[in-house]
């Protein structure tokens, strides 16, 4: 009988264990998953001014698509793709979307569109 209980024991310690192990896995990824939502999720919106230094394009089998340089305030240089059918020359005046994320305050940069002049 002192047998048959530890055979037992042993397999629900392992069924324990078995559980413990699925219950931290799923624990952590959904930890790894929130704090990557909140680390690049986007603060604030602001609208930033540059000047067009450069255009490119680049082309594959698929698409092509089309680069512009923007050197924004500080004389930060930032390559943004720009839907193609707009008239942008170098020197235009675009606007930016500038978002920070809420966690590490970093800045991602958008297109938004070409300055009236």
């Amino acid at each position: 009988m002192s047998e048959a209980n530890q055979k037992l024991d042993q397999i629900v310690s392992n069924e324990r264990k078995a559980r413990v192990r699925l219950f931290s896995i799923i624990a952590v990824s959904l930890a790894l998953a929130i704090a990557g939502y909140f680390a690049y999720s986007s603060g604030e919106s602001t609208e930033v001014i540059g000047s067009v230094k450069s255009l490119h394009s680049q082309a594959s089998e698929s698409d092509e698509r089309f680069y512009v340089v923007v050197e924004i305030e500080n004389s930060q240089t930032l390559t943004l793709e720009a839907p193609r059918e707009l008239a942008i020359r170098p020197g235009d005046k675009v606007v930016l979307l500038k978002r920070e994320t809420k966690l590490f305050g970093m800045n991602n940069y958008r297109f938004s569109r070409v300055e009236k002049q």
